[in-house]
């Protein structure tokens, strides 16, 4: 499961467009995984939200040991 999955996982059901812009930007998207992943970070530490910020770089970490 990848870390956007997981972050989708962990949205309530209310969050529904939410789900679906992620899915949309992050795996449908023509740019590379990794710099999805870099732009991801980017836009968690710009909203200034801790745990989102945490949990995607913890992912991409993960992700960068993986490979």
């Amino acid at each position: 499961m990848t870390w956007v999955d997981q972050l989708k996982d962990s949205l309530p059901e209310y969050a529904k467009d939410i789900k679906l812009n992620l899915d949309a930007v992050i795996n449908r998207s023509t740019i590379d995984s990794e710099h999805a992943m870099y732009l991801s970070i980017a836009a968690a530490f710009a909203t200034g939200n801790g745990k989102l910020l945490a949990f995607i770089t913890a992912s991409a970490t993960d992700d960068v040991a993986r490979n």
